[in-house]
């Protein structure tokens, strides 16, 4: 009988070859069959240690989170535009081969299982985690007076969250580059800030956006 300890280790070598497998292919041509095969385990394995291809999908979701909070938490807390500018390239931070295929691995999953509707409440709250850390630091911004607090700390997270989604979604189809993708995810950030920002900070994203811009 195995121990705990070797069906957990088991359980992370499944999941390591889902997502080689999901981020080399797309959702369509992933399977619990094809990644049985890959990973050199029956279905019944998998089906017992993880579940099906859904839950296989939401635990890389589950993991990609969970990686992205732990890299921000690293970021200082104190300078507001400093942050959320180090949350942006802490996330386009793909230069590392594994985060790169964790990252357009979950990527296809949260795609396909919200297309889906599938574990809805499950990826309602694994959003909700990726928007409160910007929460907190906009709100931060609105106490400081850097941000004039005309539009809702939540709908500013959501915006900036949704474009970030969305350019991520281009990379991950290899619609657009790396560098691409981290340009738009910076501008968007800028230009959605400064519909609420401070004359000073307005004026420094403006010049923020025209350096981008000028690349």
């Amino acid at each position: 009988m195995q121990t705990l300890e070797a069906m957990h280790e088991r359980r992370q070598r499944i999941l390591a070859r889902a997502r080689k497998l999901l981020a080399g292919s797309d959702a369509e041509a992933f399977s619990v069959r094809n990644l049985a095969a890959a990973a050199n385990v029956s279905a019944t394995t998998i089906y017992n240690l993880i579940g099906d291809k859904n839950t296989l999908m939401l635990e890389i979701c589950i993991e990609m989170v969970a990686d992205i909070e732990r890299q921000v938490e690293k970021v200082d807390d104190e300078h507001i535009l400093e942050k959320l500018e180090a949350g942006v390239m802490v996330t386009t931070d793909l230069a590392d081969p594994a985060i790169q295929e964790l990252r357009r691995a979950a990527n296809i999953a949260f795609d396909n299982l919200s297309r889906q509707g599938a574990y809805k409440a499950e990826i309602e709250e694994l959003t909700e985690l990726l928007l409160a850390g910007q929460q907190r630091i906009i709100r931060r911004g609105q106490i400081s007076g850097k941000l004039k607090g005309a539009i809702s700390a939540e709908i500013l997270s959501r915006q900036i969250l949704n474009s970030q989604m969305k350019t991520l979604l281009d990379w991950t189809y290899r619609h657009i580059t790396l560098g691409e993708y981290r340009k738009r995810c910076l501008l968007a950030l800028y230009v959605i800030l400064a519909a609420d920002a401070s004359p000073p900070l307005y004026q420094t994203l403006i010049g923020k956006i025209g350096m981008l811009e000028a690349r």
